[in-house]
């Protein structure tokens, strides 16, 4: 009975292992609930796929949450297909955020997002137009 009671939990675990898309560098070796950055991650990708009535938003390109950062901030490197998230220490509420970001630049893709800044920058200098040297 224990032995299939272990092998259970270990498949389990092997699954969770195995769905996570968030590669955690830590190289103070910081505190980090590692099963909980996963957590966040999934769960940040489901509500704002309800929120936003799209289909379940798929992963993101892999995450890498660096800690220990000397400036937290997050990064989308679309041409590389990598995403990135620095923070000084752990913290979860600035991870779920970031993970949002993350996501919702996502949504957009590169075509649409150049049409709309296109435009965006089109209506300024009919507003504002700006004299160029």
């Amino acid at each position: 009975m224990s032995n299939t009671v272990s092998l259970l939990v270990g498949l389990a675990c092997w699954s969770v292992v195995a769905e996570a898309q968030v590669v955690i560098r830590n190289p103070q070796n910081l505190d980090v609930p590692q099963a909980k950055v996963n957590v966040i991650y999934r769960t940040t990708l489901r509500v704002l796929s309800e929120n936003f009535d799209v289909e379940e938003i798929s992963e993101l390109y892999p995450v890498t949450l660096t800690l220990g950062a000397d400036e937290e901030r997050y990064v989308e490197d679309e041409d590389n297909k990598v995403d990135a998230i620095y923070l000084k220490t752990w913290d979860e509420k600035k991870f779920a955020i970031s993970v949002m970001r993350l996501a919702l630049e996502h949504l957009v893709d590169r075509e649409c997002r150049n049409q709309l800044v296109s435009e965006i920058l089109t209506r300024a200098n009919v507003i504002a137009p700006v004299a160029r040297h």
